[in-house]
């Protein structure tokens, strides 16, 4: 088991989203944050299966951990409310001579992938599929647990490569018609 619970352990979403906003409110008064919107350039794939699902391949087939310490981020609906991430996932990676090898939560790099819920409204082609698909958002950074102030400014922070790993990840645990790229043509 890992340190904040698998797969199911739920509560820490609603726990997060109400805990979050009031210390980002507080920190907000210091040039710091606690919440903030999601970037489009993490955006990987959204796959067709519901919450629950991703997170059991995340946590039994992936290895990945819970990762509610993380700030709280949303993606912003056609409308323009908020549409906040249902789960924020780590996996901890440690510097080898090869490259990087499964790490301790307390190695160098984290690997962090947050659920959303598929939306469309905006009138997309997916829009059968609403509430029954995730988009998965990614990034590779220093791990908090290693460094706190340097995973907090961002340093070693990039999208590309942890793209490529999820893409990869996905398209060796699901059959083609299961994902997709919403912001392809």
């Amino acid at each position: 088991m890992s340190l904040f619970g698998g797969s199911n352990a739920d509560y820490w979403e609603p726990i997060r989203r109400r805990l979050i906003p009031h210390i980002h409110s507080v920190l907000r008064r210091y040039g710091m944050y606690a919440e903030n919107p999601a970037h489009d350039r993490e955006y990987a794939y959204t796959v067709m299966v519901g919450e629950e699902e991703m997170e059991r391949v995340l946590d039994e087939e992936w290895g990945f951990s819970r990762n509610p310490v993380a700030a709280l981020k949303h993606e912003e609906s056609a409308s323009g409310e908020p549409v906040y991430e249902i789960g924020s996932w780590r996996k901890c990676y440690k510097e080898t001579s090869g490259g990087y090898a499964d790490g301790s939560p307390f190695s160098k790099w984290q690997f962090h992938i947050r659920l959303y819920p598929h939306t469309c409204d905006d009138g997309c082609e997916h829009a059968e599929i609403d509430g029954r698909a995730v988009d998965l958002y990614v990034h590779w950074e220093i791990n908090w647990l290693y460094d706190p102030f340097a995973h907090y400014a961002g340093k070693g922070w990039e999208a590309e490569e942890a793209k490529k790993r999820t893409r990869e990840l996905v398209s060796e645990e699901f059959a083609s018609e299961k994902y997709f790229d919403k912001f392809s043509d």
